[in-house]
């Protein structure tokens, strides 16, 4: 297996990345606010706050970097979590697989980042109405880098680890089944220019072969 304090770090840096990227894409979100969706805010009655969604949130959200945080300070600390019987797993070939979770990880933030910034700037920051279709950076190539950064980053985390701590954060490979519904809105609201989007992109991977 990698050298604890490596992994550790290594861990420790993503987590940090991950908390960055999302507090950044709320940010961006209030920066990038168009006049429309103020106005609308302000003309509209404060509605009761589900309470509900707005913990599963958090808890999606936050977990990556509270548990990437958590078990680096032990891998720098103590060692009683990381690399640990029973926390820690030891598959064949730990040191390849740890290495291949570091590559997901950081193949996933910066994707992460970069789809977070183009929705904050162009998508959650205005009405409907005033959304063009995002065509830029990811998004050139693929239809939903987000949902594709979700399951790099939580298959990178429990790779690095190589430890149970970080099962829950396979949470995210539920978000594969959140595009469909979304692409039927996209298709409603962008008719054509949206199905010749889709025609020469992939769903989570570039076309080889574009039509």
């Amino acid at each position: 297996m990698l050298p604890r304090v490596i992994a550790s770090l290594l861990l420790l840096l993503a987590g940090v990345w991950w908390g960055l990227a999302v507090l950044a894409w709320m940010g961006w979100e209030r920066r990038f606010a168009s006049g429309g969706l103020r106005e609308a805010r302000d003309g509209t009655p404060k509605e009761k706050r589900d309470w509900a969604s707005t913990i599963v949130d958090v808890i999606q959200f936050g977990l990556p970097t509270v548990l990437a945080a958590g078990v680096a300070i032990d891998g720098f600390a103590s060692g009683i979590v990381f690399y640990r019987y029973p926390w820690s797993f030891f598959p064949p070939f730990a040191e390849v697989i740890q290495v291949v979770g570091a590559v997901l990880l950081f193949l996933g933030l910066p994707l992460f980042t970069a789809g977070a910034y183009l929705t904050g700037k162009y998508v959650y920051s205005k009405l409907p109405g005033e959304r063009p279709l995002v065509q830029r950076g990811p998004y050139r190539y693929i239809r939903h880098p987000i949902y594709l950064s979700f399951l790099l980053t939580s298959v990178g985390f429990l790779l690095l680890a190589e430890n149970i701590v970080m099962l829950p954060l396979l949470f995210a490979l539920t978000a594969l089944r959140y595009p469909k519904p979304e692409e039927e809105e996209l298709i409603r609201l962008y008719g054509d220019a949206y199905r010749e989007y889709r025609n020469r992109t992939g769903r989570f991977f570039p076309r080889l072969r574009r039509r």
